[in-house]
């Protein structure tokens, strides 16, 4: 499995992939998955409660089996921004 850099806070506080590409789609998908298979949400809470680094949470091969089934389940799968925009926050919280 490829190695993806993470910073500040994304889903679950795992952080935001900056990889580029099929790369940055699968880092996504990484994410995506683990609502839908225990095994990815495992290997990213291990990473989250930083028990073990995402090479090694997330690089297993069971992991990588689990990710490469669920993208090969959505092949329209494209990662998107999952929050609200800026102005959308903005309008919410005052001041």
């Amino acid at each position: 499995m490829a190695r993806v850099a993470v910073i500040g806070g994304g889903i679950s506080g795992l952080g935001t992939a900056l990889v580029l590409g099929r790369r940055g789609r699968r880092a996504a998908a990484l994410a995506a998955c683990a609502f839908d298979d225990p095994v990815v949400m495992r290997a990213r809470a291990q990473v989250r409660h930083l028990l073990q680094p995402a090479d090694d949470a997330c690089g297993t091969d069971e992991v990588d089996r689990a990710v490469t089934d669920w993208l090969a389940a959505r092949p329209g799968f494209s990662p998107a921004h999952d929050g609200p925009t800026r102005d959308q926050r903005d309008a919410l919280i005052p001041g």
